[in-house]
């Protein structure tokens, strides 16, 4: 599992118009009870610059959006060799993701902190969706172990 930080800065404003973070592990229950499991939690937060035209005049349009992916695996360690440091993992994943606009956050803490009917803040619900995968992967671990 792989895990990692990134901050990309804006050179006009110096504020960060991406910034990203991911954080995950993953360990095998025990040598009698092979099975593994994994997992990464990830967000980020992106600062596009929508530009609107009409002729001469220009509008930047600030529209902030942020993602949330949650994934995890869970396999099994099927022992190649005797000593069992080799091992073939066959892994189950699975992922879901969700990206919104912060228009369409406010538009929803407005819609459910004052009891508004949805239709009253229409505009503001088209900035979100989410996404999910399945998939598998194949892994070969080595576990040399020593006490020295």
């Amino acid at each position: 599992v792989t895990t990692s930080s990134l901050s990309i800065n804006d050179a006009k404003s110096g504020d960060p118009g991406l910034r990203q973070t991911t954080l995950g592990g993953g360990f095998t229950i025990s040598q009698d009870f092979p099975l593994y499991l994994e997992g990464t939690i990830g967000y980020s937060r992106y600062d596009p610059k929508f530009i609107a035209s009409k002729g001469d005049d220009t509008l930047i349009i600030p529209i902030k959006w942020n993602s949330l992916s949650l994934t995890g695996g869970i396999g099994w360690d099927f022992p190649l060799t005797e000593n069992k440091e080799l091992k073939l993992r066959p892994i189950f994943n699975f992922s879901f993701g969700r990206i919104e606009s912060d228009v369409s956050l406010l538009g929803r803490y407005l819609t459910e902190r004052f009891d508004l009917d949805s239709d009253t803040l229409d505009f503001l619900n088209g900035g979100r969706m989410n996404s999910y995968g399945l998939g598998g992967s194949i892994m070969l671990d080595w576990e040399h172990y020593r006490e020295d």
